[in-house]
């Protein structure tokens, strides 16, 4: 039994690591428990971690309301790159070797 609890420890953690959620609560607490970067906060930091996350509310929906569209992540600009330079590709490779290539810009 103990060598059990020894050799579980990794993975415990591990699955606490890759723990999401799909309860809006939930994840609204998981969320701030981020942004205070605390387990336990003193009431004055736990004050104005709820007052910036209602600044960080507020601007969400007025950008939602303005129709603003979110600023894509540099990860997506890189990945549409990659792709749109696959693609240019159409007609110069064999169908096999161009649909490999959009495969790995993917």
């Amino acid at each position: 039994m103990l060598i059990f609890i020894a050799n579980s420890k990794p993975i415990i953690k591990r699955r606490v690591q890759l723990f999401r959620t799909n309860n809006y609560s939930e994840g609204f607490n998981r969320g701030l428990l981020s942004l205070l970067s605390y387990s336990h906060p003193t009431i004055s930091k736990f004050i104005s971690g709820l007052l910036k996350q209602q600044r960080l509310n507020v601007m969400n929906m007025e950008q939602f309301l303005s129709k603003v569209p979110p600023n894509p992540r540099s990860s997506q600009l890189r990945c549409a790159s990659r792709l749109k330079s696959s693609v240019m590709k159409y007609g110069q490779l064999s169908t096999l070797d161009f649909l490999r290539g959009v495969a790995y810009s993917i």
